[in-house]
């Protein structure tokens, strides 16, 4: 599997990765790309055919030349059934949907639709020409933050062109369950309270509420997610940093480093020093 990333922006492919503006896969049959989502994202099948399975949704098949949008907050695979090459936009709500651009009303028209996982649209022409203009830019060294502000502004430009309001409304219609406030806060609290509990006290909503709309905005369970993204903060920290370990061990929580490494055990199969060699870091205790 070869991918190319945005380089402006760090991050890149499988476990937990949500920060790259702009990604290109290439792959054989039988390989699969894992992510999750912060931000909401674009997905372009170039070739082949995909399978594509977003947390909270049913899976569906992108043939060729098809385009899908992932929702934020979600955890999402995409199984490769042939040889294929596929692109990944990262899309921010805040910047990127606006009057002057699509108009979140035309979502709200157009109903919810997260738990349908919105629509599938064949790729216009210039938006097929679009991806591989900027798969070109990556390749030839061109990443920048704000060229990929601006080539966003410019996606969704063409889509508002090439495509029906009620086409747009549907692609991105599980945008309509997204609470932007509330997954802020969840976002920016989650270290400090490490429970359900806690968080749902710390934003001021009883259990049940707190749990009903965090299944509305995440698509799962408050101690699902909190487990993951701790293990995605978790292995973020030992495979990018130089921390000894012992130290992320205690930020995150744990009691003793033994808790710690058959934690790891469990969620990466191998234990922190392990993990760390198989991908060069430094691994100080």
């Amino acid at each position: 599997m070869k991918v190319i990333l945005s380089k402006d922006i760090p991050g890149g492919p499988g476990f937990g990765s949500d920060t790259s503006t702009f990604v290109v896969v290439t792959s054989p049959a039988g390989k699969s790309y894992r992510s999750r989502t912060v931000a909401g994202k674009v997905l372009y099948n170039k070739r082949g055919t995909l399978h594509l399975l977003v947390e909270g949704s049913p899976a569906y098949d992108i043939a060729s030349g098809k385009m899908a949008f992932i929702p934020p907050l979600r955890t999402f695979s995409v199984n490769i059934g042939e040889d294929t090459t596929f692109y990944i936009y990262r899309l921010s709500m805040e910047h990127h949907f606006t009057e002057s651009s699509i108009p979140l009303q035309w979502l709200y028209e157009a109903g919810t639709g997260a738990a349908g996982g919105g629509r599938v649209l064949h790729a216009h022409p210039k938006i097929a020409d679009f991806f591989d203009l900027l798969a070109g830019y990556i390749e030839d060294g061109l990443s920048t933050h704000l060229l990929y502000l601006h080539k966003a502004q410019e996606l969704l430009f063409l889509l508002r062109n090439y495509y029906t309001r009620e086409d747009i409304g549907a692609f991105f219609a599980p945008l309509v369950d997204y609470d932007h406030e509330f997954s802020d806060f969840v976002l920016s609290n989650y270290r400090r309270h490490r429970t359900a509990q806690d968080l749902a006290e710390a934003s001021c909503h009883s259990l049940s509420a707190f749990n009903k709309l965090f299944r509305k905005t995440f698509g799962c369970s408050p101690y699902s997610w909190i487990r993951k993204q701790r293990a995605h903060d978790i292995y973020y920290d030992l495979i990018t940093t130089n921390t000894p370990v012992k130290e992320i061990c205690t930020a995150h929580g744990f009691g003793s480093l033994s808790q710690f490494t058959n934690f790891c055990k469990r969620q990466f199969g191998v234990s922190p020093r392990r993990l760390r060699d198989s991908h060069g870091i430094y691994h100080g205790m």
